[in-house]
Formats: structure tokens, sequence, C-alpha cells
């Protein structure tokens, strides 16, 4: 591992290239030694989307725009939150009105992104976690499809991957 970071590093040198994953993090590391570069920025107004997925450094970047005189308008649900991997902090969106008391909570009651049977699974499988917000339930609208829910289980990512697939070409086939 320590031999491929040095080559990697050198070839970053070499050609200067930046991978994808590092990027949030220079742009902290810039912020914090060159302060001047925020106000430079003029960030006015930030979107975050999907604000509980961030992880400590995408947060610290935030905060430090924020800082600088940055608006920010997130948007985030902690029941959500799918990045533990990279070390997602859910606890973030949770905390945001408490810790911005000027800012606002606006909620959705309402998804249009899912059949009731797979709102009505979900949310009987999320009201188990202890440190969400509190939060009522999701209906779905009227006259749209039930959906169907399956529970499928694989053997391996591979064979998950072919599983998958399989029953996306069945979808296919099937014109739907």
């Amino acid at each position: 591992r320590e031999a491929f970071e040095t080559a990697l590093r050198e070839l970053a040198f070499f050609y200067s290239f930046t991978l994808r994953g590092e990027l949030v993090f220079k742009l902290k590391t810039l912020l914090e030694e060159n302060p001047i570069i925020a106000e430079d920025l003029g960030i006015r107004h930030l979107l975050v989307d999907e604000y509980q997925d961030l992880n400590p450094c995408d947060l610290h970047v935030i905060h430090l725009l924020e800082q600088y005189g940055a608006e920010l308008f997130v948007v985030g649900d902690d029941d959500q939150s799918i990045y533990e991997f990279r070390h997602a902090y859910p606890r973030a969106i949770r905390e945001f009105v408490v810790l911005r008391p000027n800012s606002g909570d606006f909620q959705l009651h309402l998804c249009h992104r899912c059949p009731p049977s797979i709102v009505k699974l979900a949310s009987a499988f999320i009201r188990h976690d202890r440190a969400r917000l509190p939060k009522p339930s999701l209906t779905t609208p009227l006259g749209g499809p039930e959906g169907d829910v399956a529970a499928l289980q694989f053997r391996s990512h591979e064979k998950e991957a072919e599983g998958i697939a399989a029953i996306c070409h069945a979808y296919i086939d099937a014109g739907l």
C-alpha cells in the first residue's frame, strides 16, 4: 500500500492531476490556508442537496463558506442517509435548525417517487432508528400504482448484479 501511495503521489505531481475523491479535502485545505479566497469567491447563496450524506470534511467546507457570507439552502432527509462507507454524518441534518436558530424547517409529506407499498415498507423499517427526526408518515398521491415489493438475496455481489440485470431484461422484454 505504501509503495502504491508513493507511486500515485509521484504520478499526480508529474501529470498534475487530482483524484475526484480528494477535491473537497483540497478545497478545505485551500480555504483554511487562504481565507481570502473564500471572500474572493463571493458565494452569496449555496444550495446543498443530500445534506444527510455529507461527511465531516464536506461539512467543514460548507461551514467555512458560510463563515464568509454564503447563505445556505440545504435539502436532506436523515431517513435516506446511505453513505456510511464514506463517513456520512446524518446528525448534521438532524441538528441543522438547532445550530442555526434563524433557519427554517420545511417538510414534505407527499412522496411522488415511490408507490404506496414501498413507502409503507420503508416507513416500517425506518421507524426503528431511535436517532431519526420525528416526522409525520409520508403519503403518496391517490390513483397511482400500488407497486410490487420483493425481497431478494444473492450469494455474492456478482450474482446480485447478474440477478438484477436479468430482472431488468425481463421488464424490458415485457415492454414495461
